[in-house]
């Protein structure tokens, strides 16, 4: 909705939402929303001032919140997430809307990338920013600044008195680099480092000692695989781009020489396409001689037998760790997934990655369409001969992916609404589209995490095996993002 009488200057107010409220914050990684303070950073640079809410930090009670944007009465308040976030998206609108009718609620990230404006329709938002936000949040903002409507600006959604608006489709920037450094000092940068390190320390002994930070080297991913929201909502908004080597060292370099980081983790969809993306960012970082470590992703197949010497020397550079996933042991579930990699690829690459002294992480999905206990043993049986504990998803249909609309093609998902709202993670089982029986798919999973697990001599309590880095975390019974 917009407000004819906006002020010249809207006063504005981002809220960062914690993706796990409900579970206890001593076993919880808070991540620093690097989209959200890439966002702030632009509408900074533009001129405008705001205040920021970081729920991940400093969570607040009901009458806290109520009470700060009925005293402040906001023009514009801001907020957005992944799809497991739409219910907290829901409960803050409503919320909002209840106390100050005339704000503008402006919403982006994934979820706004549901079909037929779906967050517009399931909260109170006024408009939702579909795609990449640094530049079109602006250009609500200056609409607002106004009095004008919100109509013709691409990327952007809204509704009013008389319906819902869709977007037109708004061309991503291709020119990651030019968007800039975020402006890390917009958040409590020392809570993040202390939240990170404590808990990486707990569970990966590896980086005891370290200061721990993420960040983001490119976007997007070139490949479509069946299960993931990027086949069909993010290859028209996020293509895969990447930063220059140039500017990921300096951002690098930023970091580590203010805030004292030393373990940097790539926080990409994929962080390397190629080998040459890996030598021309080595070559940077020879040249600064910092004493850091990194964690990256990559694909399967990018590392073979031969690449010993180039691994060698990633190892040298401080790399400790890559992550790639193998998703599933069995050749007939890899087709259906679309992962187009092979079992003997991802050996030869955890072979060559031992060698070197990186280890490896990697992520197995299990309940997919027509998988079977054979399908699953071959699975687990991969991830036994090469000596790697996974990390466990069960299948999660997930907006936007080709297992969503067949989930609610074939009838798993009857009501899409309450569907999205309770999405939750992937570490619970919500839809069993294989063969097996929910009981049978967990104590299958769950025998087999097991072996591997005593195999590798390793102490992980039997109810840690299917929630990898935040492990032992309880939900509790009632939802909410507040602390009431």
């Amino acid at each position: 909705m917009l407000d004819s009488s906006a002020p010249t200057n809207p006063r504005i107010l981002f809220v960062n939402l914690n993706p796990r409220p409900d579970w206890s914050r001593d076993k919880t990684l808070i991540y620093f929303n690097i989209g959200l303070c890439q966002v702030m950073t632009h509408v900074k640079k533009c001129g405008y001032q705001f205040d920021l809410l970081d729920f991940s930090v400093t969570p607040m009670y009901r009458s806290q919140f109520v009470e700060q944007i009925y005293q402040e009465k906001y023009d514009v308040i801001a907020f957005g997430g992944m799809v497991h976030t739409l219910w907290q998206m829901e409960e803050l609108s409503v919320l909002i809307k209840t106390v100050c009718p005339r704000t503008c609620i402006v919403v982006g990230g994934y979820a706004t990338m549901l079909k037929n404006d779906a967050v517009l329709r399931w909260t109170c938002a006024d408009v939702a920013i579909r795609g990449e936000g640094e530049f079109a949040l602006v250009d609500v903002l200056e609409r607002i600044k106004q009095g004008k409507s919100f109509a013709d600006i691409p990327g952007v959604a809204y509704k009013d008195q008389e319906g819902i608006h869709s977007a037109a489709t708004r061309k991503p920037e291709f020119s990651l680099d030019q968007k800039g450094v975020p402006d890390w000092d917009l958040f409590d940068v020392e809570a993040y480092v202390q939240s990170g390190s404590k808990l990486l320390s707990h569970h990966l002994g590896v980086f005891q000692n370290q200061r721990f930070f993420p960040v983001i080297t490119t976007r997007g991913c070139p490949y479509r695989c069946t299960f993931c929201s990027n086949n069909q909502l993010i290859q028209t908004h996020n293509p895969y781009r990447r930063h220059s080597v140039a500017f990921v060292a300096a951002m690098i370099k930023g970091l580590h020489d203010r805030y004292a980081i030393n373990h940097f983790k790539f926080l990409d969809e994929l962080s390397f396409l190629n080998k040459s993306d890996v030598v021309q960012l080595l070559d940077e970082l020879d040249t600064m001689g910092l004493k850091i470590t990194i964690e990256a992703i990559c694909r399967v197949g990018l590392f073979g037998d031969n690449d010993l010497a180039l691994v060698n020397r990633m190892k040298a550079a401080g790399f400790t760790r890559l992550f790639y996933s193998l998703e599933s042991g069995s050749p007939r579930i890899l087709e259906l997934m679309n992962k187009q990699i092979s079992v003997e690829e991802f050996s030869a690459q955890k072979r060559v990655l031992d060698a070197a002294g990186i280890s490896s992480g990697t992520n197995v999905i299990v309940g997919y369409p027509t998988e079977t206990a054979e399908d699953i043993a071959r699975t687990f049986t991969v991830c036994l001969e090469n000596r790697i504990l996974p990390s466990v998803c069960f299948l999660l249909p997930i907006p936007g992916s080709e297992i969503y609309d067949r989930a609610i093609r074939d009838g798993y998902i009857k009501d899409e609404k309450e569907y999205v709202l309770d999405i939750g993670e992937q570490q619970y089982l919500k839809v069993n589209m294989s063969q097996l029986t929910d009981d049978e798919l967990y104590s299958c999973t769950l025998n087999h995490l097991k072996q591997i697990r005593n195999d590798l001599s390793l102490t992980i309590p039997d109810e840690n095996l299917i929630c990898s880095v935040n492990a032992g975390v309880k939900r509790v019974s009632k939802k909410t993002m507040f602390l009431d």
